[in-house]
């Protein structure tokens, strides 16, 4: 398995995910934990972990 969360090369893809995960918390009223709408590895990372495990 290849993870290309830091591959430089899919880094606008991973920015795109990482602000649709926030609208959709928005858009369904799961914002109650406070989180900024900032872009970074550990925070995509963590968000695309727990979409998988929601499948």
């Amino acid at each position: 398995m290849n993870n290309l969360i830091a591959s430089p090369e899919h880094q606008k893809t991973i920015g795109q995910m990482a602000n649709e995960v926030y609208d959709w918390l928005e858009k369904s009223n799961s914002m109650e934990i406070p989180l900024k709408r900032t872009i970074n590895i550990s925070t995509v990372t963590t968000c695309i972990r727990s979409s998988i495990k929601g499948q």
